[in-house]
């Protein structure tokens, strides 16, 4: 299935970007455009969100700019892109959080309040979680 992005150029011409897939369009997305400065993953770019009703809304990628090309995304392809770009989060969610099966280890409190918990992974991996962040009891009212 082709996904086409409508282009559209200041001077005119008009030249439609097409991708195989919505994976392909999504790992473009990524790869060449910044957001805030900064290249995001395909989990973490941000496309836009979804009302109750199911409507697309917010800052969505009807028009997206990469210098002095312009390409137009229908509301049914950034709703497309929408669900599979949350079908990924989940998947990511469940390779970093559940596959892990990360157990909680020892508890560390620190002089400024601060608690941190060590787990550990089916693996042998460890990570550090904050519990409490870091507080300073004398400027508190």
């Amino acid at each position: 299935m082709a996904v086409t992005l409508v282009a559209v150029f200041p001077g005119g011409r008009d030249e439609d970007k097409v991708f195989r897939s919505y994976p392909e369009l999504l790992r473009w997305l990524t790869a060449t455009i910044q957001q805030a400065g900064w290249h995001r993953t395909p989990a973490t770019f941000y496309l836009g969100s979804r009302n109750r009703d199911g409507t697309v809304s917010g800052y969505s990628l009807h028009v997206i700019n990469q210098g002095v090309w312009r390409w137009r995304m229908t509301a049914e392809q950034l709703s497309t892109l929408l669900t599979l770009q949350d079908r990924y989060r989940r998947y990511c969610h469940y390779l970093t959080e559940v596959l892990p099966d990360w157990q909680d280890g020892e508890r560390i409190p620190y002089m400024d309040n601060s608690v941190e918990l060590i787990q550990t992974n089916r693996w042998g991996g460890t990570r550090t979680v904050t519990l409490t962040i870091p507080s300073d009891e004398r400027h508190t009212a």
